[in-house]
């Protein structure tokens, strides 16, 4: 598994969940019960053997709709280092079917980098948000299509890796992102962003 295992839970059908290691864990009773249970049931990995899923989102409008991305990296019993490949982001369209799920590579022109989270539309679950760690390039990206083009929508916003992305509920022009450095805004879908950190807490290492 990745350091965290990321976890969603369907907002349309809130009885499906899914859970991520280098396989994908489905549950289709809230949680009560996952196909893949066990090490010797993993038998379906997302991407590959040893590349753990590092963020996860489900459709809010299609339970069987999933972003996901995986790391190239995992750590061994002899605590060296699994090196698979490449970090990747990917689509399933048929994720809650145990049997017969796939998933498509959608990292296109993305960076050679780890993507830290998804913020996918309540009004079209194509246009996605992601955010990604590392240094150099930009650490927030749209894609209007499901994956087919990736838009660069970094302009503004300091060069750290940044972990958190949110689409206001209410407002969906209005797009948070969060880093080390504090939270973010943009009033228009991420083409500009401004500091949003006004009276929050300093935070200390």
């Amino acid at each position: 598994t990745g350091f965290m295992s990321p976890v969603a839970i369907s907002r349309s059908n809130p009885s499906i969940m899914y859970v991520g290691s280098d396989n994908l864990h489905i549950s289709t009773d809230g949680g009560n019960n996952f196909q893949r249970p066990d090490p010797v049931d993993m038998t379906r990995p997302i991407d590959a053997t040893y590349k753990p899923a590092i963020s996860l989102a489900v459709s809010p409008v299609n339970a069987n709709k999933v972003y996901i991305s995986t790391s190239n990296l995992s750590q061994r019993n002899d605590d060296a280092l699994n090196v698979t490949g490449t970090p990747k982001v990917l689509r399933s369209t048929n994720a809650s079917n145990n049997t017969s799920y796939s998933f498509t590579d959608i990292s296109g022109s993305l960076p050679d980098r780890f993507t830290t989270d998804f913020a996918i539309s309540s009004f079209d679950d194509d246009s996605v948000y992601i955010t990604m760690g590392g240094f150099g390039g930009g650490h927030v990206y749209l894609t209007p299509d499901g994956g087919t083009t990736w838009l660069n929508r970094s302009t503004g916003l300091p060069d750290v890796p940044f972990n958190a992305i949110l689409i206001d509920p209410v407002r969906p022009n209005i797009i948070y992102a969060a880093c080390d450095f504090g939270v973010y805004v943009s009033h228009n879908k991420g083409v500009n962003w401004f500091d949003f950190n006004t009276g929050f807490w300093e935070t200390t290492q």
